[in-house]
């Protein structure tokens, strides 16, 4: 499309489909990987490194595309910036006692079960009952956190603690206690016997182990060891003799 004007005919691009919106509450500026809620009910995730400041309520938004690439325009602040739209699964408040995003957490959602992280984000917060949104990217299910001005406490990847995502033969909860990956089937967590006497594991930070032996599966186990603390990975059984038969089995828990 041609413009006219005193400075003469200039070629322009004209956009069209675009959707005017607004930012859902408060804004805080543009940054890489910053998410936002706007008023139509979309979220979406800025894919560039463009960085602003500024600190607005309800700033209009406009939405356009061009060349398969989505764009965010705040004519306020004269910004575009390119994003991706993201698939909402649920939004929803957290309802347990919530101390912040820390590996093995469990997120109690109202209307929307328990989730449990397992990836290693670390921010301790005393928010009570902040507003969370689970999407998903590729094959995981990521969860932002924000409270009641929406500020963002952070973002970090859950899994539904019942399922076995990795079809191991142990639930996601189980894999996240142990320290192994519920997303690999490859990643387990295993007692080893490598001598009569001595039996190895892989430990992992943060975590308490407990040695217990039976004579007999008919039979009761009894704990020979039950304070092991990482990075401990080995014990040797000083109880029993070569010639004793029996079983042995470790269990897991996370220090206080």
């Amino acid at each position: 499309m041609s413009v006219s004007g005193a400075g003469g005919t200039r070629e322009v691009q004209q956009i069209t489909n675009v959707t005017r919106t607004a930012v859902d509450r408060w804004f805080y500026g543009f940054g890489r990987d910053h998410i936002f809620s706007l008023t139509d009910g979309s979220w979406w995730k800025q894919t560039s490194s463009d960085v602003s400041t500024s600190t607005r309520f309800n700033p209009e938004v406009l939405i356009w595309s061009e060349n398969g690439t989505d764009y965010l325009e705040m004519p306020d602040e004269g910004r575009t910036v390119p994003a991706t739209e993201l698939i909402v699964d649920f939004e929803s408040t957290v309802t347990n006692t919530f101390t912040g995003l820390h590996y093995g957490n469990l997120y109690r959602l109202d209307g929307a079960g328990d989730w449990l992280q397992f990836s290693f984000e670390n921010v301790s917060t005393n928010v009570s009952n902040p507003s969370v949104m689970l999407w998903t990217e590729g094959t995981l299910t990521n969860m932002i956190v924000r409270d009641s001005r929406n500020v963002t406490i952070g973002t970090c990847i859950v899994v539904d603690p019942i399922l076995d995502a990795d079809s191991d033969g142990f639930s996601n909860a189980a894999e996240v206690l142990a320290g192994s990956d519920p997303l690999d089937s490859q990643s387990n967590f295993t007692l080893r016997q490598t001598d009569h006497y001595i039996l190895s594991w892989d430990a992992v930070e943060g975590r308490i182990y407990t040695i217990e032996w039976t004579p007999s599966l008919t039979e009761s186990f009894q704990t020979l060891e039950n304070s092991i603390a990482w990075p401990q990975n080995s014990w040797t059984d000083t109880v029993h003799a070569v010639s004793t038969e029996g079983f042995y089995r470790i269990s897991v828990r996370l220090a206080d």
